[in-house]
């Protein structure tokens, strides 16, 4: 009788182990759901605040554009410190509060597309495929085509819609540059 007893013992030992395993690899799975979730909603979070940010550039672009008309023509930046403080103005002219932080990135850099030497878009420079395809506002409704963020550009009056000419390259008249360093930016 005894022998049959501790066969039994070890029989229930043995189970008990696979259910341990068991317990742990749904653990593990969890955890892993639970960061998979977590990273998608910073991500989303990020969209919502690079879409705010190009809101922004876009907006200073555009009152710059229209802040001293050159020849009968409105003219853009040379550089985004030029949003900061309008170099055309005799008084202090601000079409931006402050140079922000990509929040793809984390970085103070940003992609630049010029025409003739002055700024007309900023754009990111994070290759990550955007988890966003629609529900764009009207400015932004290019963006649901986008297949990364350096795609989303945020442009002044006048300036192209898409970013190349369809072979990669920036349209005609545009000059793609970038990165773009950033000096004192906000997140």
């Amino acid at each position: 009788m005894r022998g049959v007893s501790c066969a039994r013992r070890g029989d229930q030992r043995g189970f008990a182990y696979l259910f341990l395993l068991f317990t742990l690899l749904l653990f593990a799975l969890s955890a892993l759901l639970i960061v998979e979730v977590d990273a998608t909603q910073l991500q989303r979070e990020r969209e919502e605040e690079l879409l705010f940010i190009g809101s922004q550039f876009r907006a200073a672009l555009r009152s710059y554009h229209r802040g001293a008309l050159v020849g009968g023509r409105g003219e853009y930046p040379h550089e985004l410190e030029d949003l900061l403080r309008d170099p055309r103005a005799q008084v202090v002219r601000r079409h931006l509060r402050a140079l922000y932080r990509d929040p793809m990135t984390g970085k103070a850099d940003w992609g630049l597309l010029r025409a003739e030497g002055r700024i007309v878009c900023v754009h990111s420079l994070s290759t990550r495929a955007p988890i966003k395809r629609a529900g764009f506002d009207l400015d932004d409704a290019g963006f649901k085509a986008a297949s990364s963020y350096r795609d989303w550009l945020f442009c002044g009056p006048s300036t192209p819609p898409a970013r190349s000419g369809g072979d990669g390259a920036p349209p005609a008249g545009i000059d793609a540059t970038g990165p773009t360093p950033v000096q004192g930016g906000t997140s």
